[in-house]
């Protein structure tokens, strides 16, 4: 699927981490993430990722918009390696207000810290 413009971004800072067995022998990550998006305000997420230098991830978000208003959210996508300490996650997100943005985000393993980028679909 192609992706158009980004139409906002979100910075997300992992809160904790577990680490489980996953599917076929492989190791389970799963980080609770915490962060702030524009017009989304205050953003939770907790993301499981399966694999080694990349695989497949699923998450599950809430956020606390200013005005009372809530979202929630589940992304589905890939995740990969690209450079120590370092992931590329791309995916589809489907909110609760019926919109699918494309995902795809940039995560930093070393600061835990995971930007990720909600874009139109070309």
């Amino acid at each position: 699927m192609n992706k158009g413009k980004v139409i906002e971004e979100t910075a997300l800072k992992c809160a904790t981490i577990a680490v489980s067995p996953g599917p076929g022998g492989s190791t389970m990550l799963t980080g609770n993430y915490e962060g702030s998006a524009p017009g989304l305000g205050k953003t939770v997420v907790t993301a499981s990722f399966a694999g080694r230098h990349s695989g497949t991830f699923i998450a599950h978000g809430y956020s606390f918009g200013e005005d009372g208003e809530t979202v929630s959210g589940t992304a589905t996508g890939q995740y990969e390696k690209t450079g120590t300490n370092h992931w590329r996650t791309n995916g589809i997100l489907e909110r609760s207000t019926g919109e699918t943005p494309i995902i795809e985000g940039e995560m930093d393993l070393a600061t835990r810290t995971w930007t990720v980028r909600h874009c139109e679909k070309a």
